[in-house]
């Protein structure tokens, strides 16, 4: 009898333990700080690197999207403004491992073209066609995007074209420190799917069944 009643008290302790304990294993394991942005100005991030640093874009409350944005960096607690390559709008989208920044800017001419901002100052990535915009970058550095028709990738101060696979078009969107890129291209068909180029190599990954992917 003694017995079994200092089992059932064990047990109900052991539940009470477990209930108390619950809340704190299910407390969250990260909390939510807002980058300070100046007032009437939005903001949103686009990217993080290996030490917290953010890549993002900032506008005026009122304005539309992609409207008289700015590229920016968020690092230390401050929030620096990119500049632009000489017009009115630049918007940011990748961030390496040591700060170096992507994405896509105006021009005085009103031509768009991807940039890289290094060494604090904003390149033109060199991109063909009067068109460019960079998409993604990998954490030692290196980029990729869309000259408007084709995908391009940048690494040591070189960019190529990566091509189409015989389409029409086709767009960068993530590349990793192998330096293999992952997008979408518009196959001669017209239809729209992922693709992975590695190795040298553009290959078309297919869907799930559907009628379209696309890789990020």
């Amino acid at each position: 009898m003694i017995l079994n009643a200092i089992s059932r008290i064990a047990a109900v302790s052991s539940l009470v333990i477990g209930f108390a304990v619950s809340p704190a294993i299910a407390a969250p394991r990260y909390i939510a700080v807002p980058l300070d942005t100046a007032a009437g100005l939005a903001s949103y991030g686009t990217a993080i690197n290996a030490s917290g640093d953010v890549v993002g874009n900032v506008a005026p409350d009122y304005a539309w999207y992609g409207e008289e944005t700015r590229a920016f960096r968020y690092v230390g607690g401050a929030m620096q403004d990119l500049g632009t390559l000489g017009g009115p709008t630049s918007g940011a989208t990748g961030i390496s491992d040591d700060g170096q920044v992507a994405g896509w800017s105006w021009t005085a001419d009103g031509h768009t073209r991807a940039f890289l901002y290094s060494n604090d100052s904003m390149h033109d990535l060199g991109t063909p066609a009067g068109f460019g915009a960079a998409y993604g970058m990998s954490p030692d550095g290196q980029v990729t995007g869309s000259t408007g028709e084709h995908t391009f990738r940048y690494a040591s101060g070189v960019t190529q074209d990566l091509g189409t696979l015989g389409g029409t078009r086709s767009m960068g969107y993530g590349i990793n420190q192998a330096g293999d890129v992952t997008g979408d291209l518009w196959l001669a068909d017209g239809s729209l799917r992922a693709f992975i180029y590695s190795g040298g190599v553009m290959r078309a990954l297919g869907t799930l069944g559907g009628s379209v992917s696309s890789g990020y």
